[in-house]
């Protein structure tokens, strides 16, 4: 289990709320693409194989905490190659 005891009330409420919005649009996203079927499910598996293998080599900012990913290339390559759900499932990968 996750130890949330540092949280108040509001805060697990806002976390357990964004975990399950992401789960649906995620179920959301995987069903439209099986119910397009064929190709594209090969596609956007391809698309999220790319997206996690550039999500695990990240660009670090010199003189900043923050660092970039190259998977949000591919994240909007998807998006605008097959369709908002891959773009979704390619996020979830990442």
């Amino acid at each position: 289990m996750i130890d949330m005891s540092d949280y108040n009330l509001r805060s697990r409420l806002y976390w357990m709320g964004a975990v399950a919005a992401g789960v649906i649009a995620l179920a959301w996203s995987v069903g439209t693409v099986v119910d397009r079927g064929g190709l594209l499910i090969v596609q956007v598996l391809v698309g999220a194989l790319v997206v996690g293998g550039t999500a695990l080599f990240t660009v670090k900012i010199p003189g900043a905490k923050t660092s970039i990913a190259a998977a949000e290339i591919f994240i909007f390559l998807m998006l605008l190659l097959f369709g908002p759900a891959a773009a979704a499932i390619g996020a979830a990968v990442e």
